[in-house]
């Protein structure tokens, strides 16, 4: 399940929450451990987790069941996850139901449990949660614990990013490129993915950068997508980085650079992003920004093909003759 539970995307749940958490005093003990948190003072930020969640607070709850999960400042138990999680339903945290689900989905502390996952993603997007919404919303787009349903996907991911789900609206922009569950209509995507990108979402950023490239749902626009492009390039999106080394080796928005190109496409390839793979060997063969080495060429084209990529067999082909 791709993408599901990155850390910064469960993280922005939790830094969400905030928004909705007690002011006064406990909002800023609670502003405090975040703080630690993401100043990796996880010991800390545990320790203030832990004495807020003791006195009652359900985001302390939440953010602890996330560190027993997560094993950061506290050693990871997923029973003791599942325990704070529970706490912070019961106090009227709907956020915390998906985290529940999760813990069944990747058979965390449980045993893995499609059904159940979806459940506890039914009980939260009942209630209105968004990111139970977006949750059930993608087990029923790929059909994992629930029926495959695009339609009713669709229409789970519309109401989370009405809510202002970034996951979701990137998520509906897919759906609106490829014409899954909804008609294709590439200026509907562009529209979604830039709702995401506003928040920085990285997957966003590389979508929206993609379809301004190419011009797909309105003009093409090259100096905006190769801002997208990067911005979600320095947070290590592959598909971005691979988007910046197109951009050098065609010369769209930046003076043709192959020796650039070669540069960012290798740090996409290097995480097995098969078209950078590919990109990275026709350079080798050419000559094109790097030294002409048909062994390096052969090695990259390998990589692509032993990820399934049929033009890299071709290419393999070619040179073997």
């Amino acid at each position: 399940m791709m993408n599901r539970l990155k850390k910064s995307a469960r993280l922005a749940v939790l830094v969400a929450g905030l928004l909705l958490s007690a002011a006064g005093a406990a909002r800023a003990d609670l502003d405090g451990a975040v703080n630690d948190y993401y100043a990796a003072n996880y010991d800390a930020a545990a320790q203030e987790f832990q004495r807020l969640a003791d006195a009652g607070d359900s985001e302390a709850q939440l953010w602890l069941g996330y560190l027993y999960t997560t094993g950061e400042g506290i050693g990871r138990n997923y029973y003791t996850a599942r325990d704070w999680y529970d706490r912070a339903v019961d106090n009227g945290n709907t956020k915390a139901l998906s985290f529940i689900g999760d813990l069944y989905y990747y058979g965390h502390g449980e045993l893995k449990d499609l059904v159940a996952a979806a459940r506890y993603y039914r009980r939260g997007a009942n209630l209105g949660d968004a990111d139970g919404l977006f949750d059930l919303g993608y087990v029923h787009e790929f059909g994992e614990g629930v029926p495959k349903d695009l339609d009713k996907a669709a229409g789970l991911y519309r109401s989370a990013s009405e809510q202002g789900s970034s996951r979701a609206q990137t998520r509906l922009g897919v759906m609106y490129e490829s014409g899954n569950g909804v008609p294709q209509d590439y200026a509907q995507a562009q529209y979604w993915y830039r709702q995401a990108a506003d928040q920085s979402d990285t997957d966003a950023e590389a979508s929206l950068g993609w379809l301004l490239l190419q011009g797909q749902g309105g003009p093409k626009d090259y100096d905006e997508a190769l801002r997208l492009f990067r911005s979600a390039a320095e947070k290590g999106s592959a598909s971005a980085q691979n988007g910046m080394g197109y951009a050098y080796e065609y010369g769209y928005g930046v003076a043709q650079d192959y020796i650039s190109a070669a540069d960012w496409y290798r740090m996409a390839a290097d995480q097995d992003y098969v078209i950078s793979q590919y990109n990275l060997a026709l350079l080798y063969e050419n000559g094109n920004g790097v030294p002409q080495d048909l062994e390096e060429a052969r090695r990259w084209y390998q990589r692509a093909a032993d990820l399934g990529d049929a033009d890299a067999r071709t290419a393999l082909d070619r040179l073997s003759q």
